[in-house]
């Protein structure tokens, strides 16, 4: 969060919500490869949002964390799920008519999928699932078991949008392995792309590519701000760590 709130400040992103999550010191400005790294996968899950968004849409926003979209987008009904440490500072903040706070262990999907139900949840109405750097922290079984419940139930049109770390078998793969701070158990239990896309063999795969060509298509006046404001000295650390981060759009 303190990330996106720089980007904001140095006029890379517009959210005017995120100042109050934001640490206080501003003293120390985030290194240039991660403010890169979080300008490119906001502005592409953005995209991704707007362009499947109806007027009867419902946003499932699992480890939502301090994100800002539902506050952006007022006129849609979104579930936030996340600790109730994360929720209860996050509603003081965002407290919204159309914003339903759920506390919940993502990895227990049973306890997860009828909390939403409880919540108003509605499988006849469509429903967009973004989990942006969140799965890689569950167990696999637990992100199968959850998103196979929703395919089952759902009616109406789903729409999933992930964006993860993932581990291919090159020597960077290895040593992002080696270093993790924490644990990420679907994280380690994928050996490449098709190994991630399988955990979702329930829904249909409409789109998926690596963090180096979402920067690809970004339009060319924000490539030029992000270059002005996050020079780099040299590319080929940033590019491998780009190879390494994949968005994906799934749909039933």
């Amino acid at each position: 969060t303190r990330c996106r709130a720089a980007c904001v400040s140095c006029g890379l992103l517009e959210d005017p919500f995120v100042e109050p999550f934001s640490s206080n010191d501003n003293s120390m400005r985030p290194e240039p490869l991660i403010m890169r790294g979080t300008v490119i996968r906001t502005v592409t899950i953005d995209h991704f949002l707007r362009s499947l968004l109806s007027p009867d849409t419902q946003v499932v926003n699992l480890g939502c964390g301090f994100d800002t979209r539902s506050a952006k987008h007022p006129n849609h009904v979104f579930y936030e799920v996340d600790l109730i440490e994360v929720l209860s500072r996050k509603q003081k903040v965002l407290n919204s008519n159309t914003t339903r706070y759920i506390d919940c262990d993502l990895d227990d999907a049973d306890l997860l999928f009828e909390k939403l139900i409880n919540a108003g949840l509605s499988f006849d109405e469509p429903i967009i699932i973004l989990a942006e750097c969140c799965l890689m922290y569950l167990q696999r079984d637990s992100v199968v078991k959850f998103f196979t419940k929703m395919r089952q139930h759902c009616h109406a049109k789903l729409d999933v949008i992930t964006f993860d770390a993932i581990q291919l078998t090159d020597q960077f793969g290895k040593r992002m392995s080696m270093n993790l701070p924490v644990s990420m158990p679907l994280f380690e239990s994928c050996r490449g792309i098709s190994d991630y896309l399988n955990i979702f063999t329930s829904l249909n795969c409409v789109d998926q590519f690596d963090m180096r060509h979402a920067e690809s298509i970004l339009d060319d006046e924000l490539k030029g701000r992000l270059n002005e404001k996050c020079r780099l000295d040299e590319y080929e650390e940033w590019h491998l760590i780009c190879m390494h981060y994949i968005f994906c759009r799934f749909t039933n």
